[in-house]
């Protein structure tokens, strides 16, 4: 009896919590091939918390025909959060994985992309040089989700 009326607000609890925890990773994202990291970034609704180097170690690893991968977390303006798995192959391939699921005004689904490059963001305006945004996904199409 005792331990019936224990279990209810833990029940309770745990239901309540939940909402604080992501969802769980799809397969085909947890068993993703392996690439060097370059790090990750959380980037607020306004645009700053770039993390300039880790973008700047997979424009490079692009460039000089290396794997890698960033995984740039950013806050909509609702602050829910929207996750890019942003990863360069050997091959030249850019893939880009999106997690919007929590994203309560957006697709709420996962997203897959390949690119055919990234571009240094001042190689596309030398006059306005984006130090902080450092590449430009160019020539983007979605892919269906495994």
């Amino acid at each position: 009896m005792r331990i019936r009326a224990l279990l209810a607000p833990m029940a309770l609890l745990l239901a309540a919590c939940s909402g604080f925890y992501p969802p769980d990773q799809p397969e085909w994202i947890v068993n993703r091939l392996p690439l060097a990291s370059c790090g990750a970034e959380a980037i607020d609704p306004s645009g700053t918390s770039i993390n300039v180097e880790a973008r700047g170690c997979l424009l490079a690893a692009f460039q000089a025909g290396e794997g890698a991968e960033l995984i740039s977390t950013q806050a909509t303006e609702e602050g829910d959060p929207v996750t890019r798995y942003y990863r360069v192959h050997e091959n030249g391939t850019v893939e880009i994985f999106v997690d919007a699921t929590r994203d309560r005004f957006g697709s709420q689904r996962w997203e897959r992309y390949r690119c055919e490059r990234l571009v240094s963001a001042d190689d596309l305006n030398p006059d306005l040089a984006n130090e902080e945004r450092v590449f430009v996904e160019q020539d983007c199409e979605e892919l269906p989700i495994p």
